[in-house]
């Protein structure tokens, strides 16, 4: 009789995290500076989107600088990071402000807003605000199952 709920869907949805909880974990990296925390959270479509981002300002752009920012040796080469490791790399470069305003704040969910039963918006407080705007929504979508975030562009 264990053994049955333990495997019924009804226990499967119970231990899914929620996302509020993907939220929550999201920021709370973004606190700690954990960029590859943060990167593991993002939902796929958001990794390769950056790549898509980072790929143009390469071309565009001064390579020297876009290494930089990535932190890539002489011998590492940016089609060999994973989308993940590119965009833990990326945040890791450019994120150094946020990550100083946001390291002390608390962050608080206030509460979230289905759009869809595949996508939620998750509304959280910083206080205290690093930009002077206190409200912020990271928007999530499930992917296999699995809530990640998503790029304020995939809306």
């Amino acid at each position: 009789m264990v053994c049955l709920c333990l495997t019924s869907p009804a226990f499967a949805q119970a231990s899914q995290e929620t996302p509020e909880a993907v939220a929550r974990q999201y920021m709370a990296a973004m606190q700690a500076g954990e960029w590859v925390t943060c990167a593991r959270l993002m939902h796929s479509d958001a990794l390769a989107a950056v790549r898509r981002l980072i790929a143009a300002a390469k071309d565009a752009q001064d390579v020297a600088e876009v290494r930089k920012i990535l932190g890539l040796t002489e011998r590492e080469r940016f089609a060999d990071l994973s989308d993940t490791e590119l965009f833990a790399r990326f945040l890791r470069g450019t994120m150094a402000p946020v990550h100083a305003a946001v390291r002390n704040a608390t962050i608080t969910v206030i509460g979230s807003v289905r759009e869809s039963p595949d996508v939620v918006h998750v509304v959280i407080r910083v206080t205290p605000a690093p930009d002077g705007q206190a409200v912020s929504v990271n928007s999530l979508k499930l992917e296999g199952g699995v809530w990640r975030i998503l790029l304020l562009k995939e809306l």
